[in-house]
């Protein structure tokens, strides 16, 4: 390589303009430099090294004509050192600028972020969705909270329970997960409890080897891997006091090895805002089923209820829907709301 003289190196890079981490989904981080004074420079390079041994490699395909540069395929929790060099047109290069190292923080979400309880002793569970190479610990200030999960390493989920409310009025504490907080709160004893039960509003199975058949009419529901999905769609209303738990149950009319996982859905045809129906569902316009399951269910026995726990889903009144997949080869069938007995339930516990 050929270099500038060793001048060029003070101003080729002088100062950082600023560092961003973004909070969610991805991190970034920005540089910023001071020209170089060669009237000659058309351009710079941008040098990384991740610090993993294999030394600095270059950012981009070709030289950047701004005075700085946001490198958006950072990874949360790692380390890295940046260097510059001035470019002239017939693409000699200058000599490494000083080095700037910085460290992304770690960041992560949680869902929900909230939780009313009633005066009973009951338990709870947060999601947390962080890097993979990120650590995060739990911790918190309420000692009546009991925490069953210490800390974690990427993606994860915190479990922790609250006793009998044994004072006199309504409690509040919080849980610090990471660099989140989360609300809990717990009704003074003698406060009742009211339960809502829904039936659903639509409800149907869609099925990959026919993916534009509709099944809305029939009086079952089926899983199974990669060849059947089902959806339920509620609308909830009358809600008044705080939701403590919210169910879903359907039951079994044909057995298998898994039930599944059950999902919170969009209300929406995929990749529309037309709300969905039963008698319009089909594999090919039915929602996304992704994202964080509200727990996997095993064995499904014929004449039993499966029941999923959605509490973080049912927030208060609104429509919500729900998807139905398994990993199992073999198929689970389920009534279905056109079924005699035995529908589909949305049953929600309130103060």
């Amino acid at each position: 390589m050929t270099y500038f003289s060793a001048a060029i190196k003070v101003t080729a890079l002088a100062w950082v303009l600023f560092l961003i981490c973004t909070l969610t989904f991805g991190s970034s981080v920005s540089i910023g430099w001071t020209a170089s004074t060669d009237v000659t420079v058309t351009g710079y390079n941008v040098y990384r090294d991740d610090l993993s041994g294999a030394g600095y490699t270059r950012i981009g395909s070709s030289p950047v004509s701004s005075l700085s540069y946001t490198d958006s395929t950072v990874q949360q929790g790692k380390s890295y050192v940046y260097v510059v060099t001035s470019v002239r047109a017939n693409g000699v290069e200058s000599v490494d600028s000083n080095s700037i190292q910085v460290s992304v923080p770690c960041t992560c979400s949680i869902s929900p972020t909230s939780r009313t309880h009633s005066s009973g002793a009951e338990s709870g569970t947060v999601t947390v969705t962080s890097a993979s190479s990120c650590a995060w610990q739990v911790t918190t200030p309420a000692s009546w909270i009991t925490l069953n999960t210490k800390s974690g390493v990427g993606n994860g989920t915190v479990s922790y329970s609250v006793p009998v409310n044994t004072t006199s009025s309504t409690r509040m504490g919080s849980i610090l997960i990471g660099n989140k907080s989360f609300s809990v709160t717990q009704a003074a004893p003698g406060v009742s409890s009211r339960r809502f039960t829904f039936a659903p509003q639509h409800d149907a199975r869609v099925s990959a080897a026919n993916p534009t058949t509709n099944y809305g009419s029939l009086h079952v529901l089926s899983v199974k891997q990669a060849s059947w999905n089902s959806y339920v769609k509620f609308s909830v209303t009358g809600l008044a006091g705080a939701v403590t738990k919210a169910r879903l149950r359907v039951y079994v009319t044909d057995p298998g090895t898994s039930a599944g996982s059950a999902y919170r859905v969009s209300n929406y045809y995929r990749n529309t805002t037309s709300g969905w129906t039963e008698g319009g569902l089909n594999w090919n316009n039915a929602p996304s089923i992704s994202g964080t399951a509200f727990g996997a269910v095993g064995q499904a026995t014929t004449g039993s209820w499966v029941e999923f726990d959605v509490t973080s889903a049912v927030s208060g009144n609104g429509v919500v829907s729900f998807g139905i997949k398994t990993s199992s080869t073999g198929r689970v069938d389920f009534g279905s709301s056109e079924a005699s007995t035995n529908k589909p339930v949305l049953i929600v516990d309130t103060l």
